[in-house]
């Protein structure tokens, strides 16, 4: 593009003269110009850019911040494995309640996050024959999703871990988070 103005902006499409700007800008003779060889050349008038009292006003310079973090990949893990955990409780009535299920608000999905992560960290500990003592090998997200550095299982392979564990027994395992969600789930009860 070549610029003619400093609001007239002029295409390269042969035969159509494209202005960008006011109408008294644009130079006198060019509204439809024959040629020598019979050409004709028609210019294009584009609307002007909407004056500064509309609501939309065109944006100033501004600052963009970023944070940039350098990475060093020579020394990163060459396999990742991915597993899908399920973790389940078995109720009194002998029906399965998936523990990863429940209700979306703030409270109770922070609160079943970490009596997951409490659960899934005791699950770690209690089997050490089969996940080894390095238990920073293991990453798990609090839902179905469990990664580890090293290959735990041939593809389509199952493992099932259970333990037992009583609401009124065993918390000092669990932390204080468990407790927290026994009392919400009385209070559920209560009302």
């Amino acid at each position: 593009m070549a610029v003619l103005s400093k609001r007239s902006i002029v295409s390269k499409v042969p035969g159509i003269v494209v202005y960008l700007g006011r109408r008294k800008e644009m130079p006198k003779g060019e509204m439809g110009d024959t040629h020598d060889d019979g050409s004709v050349q028609k210019t294009v008038v584009m609307p002007v850019k909407p004056p500064e009292k509309k609501r939309y006003q065109q944006a100033g310079r501004m600052i963009v911040v970023m944070n940039g973090y350098e990475l060093d990949m020579s020394n990163a893990i060459e396999k990742v494995y991915k597993h899908e955990i399920r973790f389940s409780v078995k109720r009194v009535n002998g029906s399965e309640k998936d523990l990863t299920c429940g209700p979306k608000n703030d409270v109770a999905l922070i609160l079943r996050h970490r009596v997951l992560w409490n659960i899934y960290r005791q699950m770690l500990l209690s089997d050490v024959s089969f996940f080894g003592r390095d238990i920073y090998s293991f990453f798990y997200d609090c839902g179905v999703n469990f990664y580890s550095v090293n290959k735990l299982m041939e593809h389509g392979e199952e493992k099932i871990f259970s333990f037992d564990m009583q609401l009124n027994m065993g918390l000092e395992h669990f932390g204080n988070t468990l407790s927290d969600l026994h009392r919400c789930a009385l209070k559920q009860l209560r009302f």
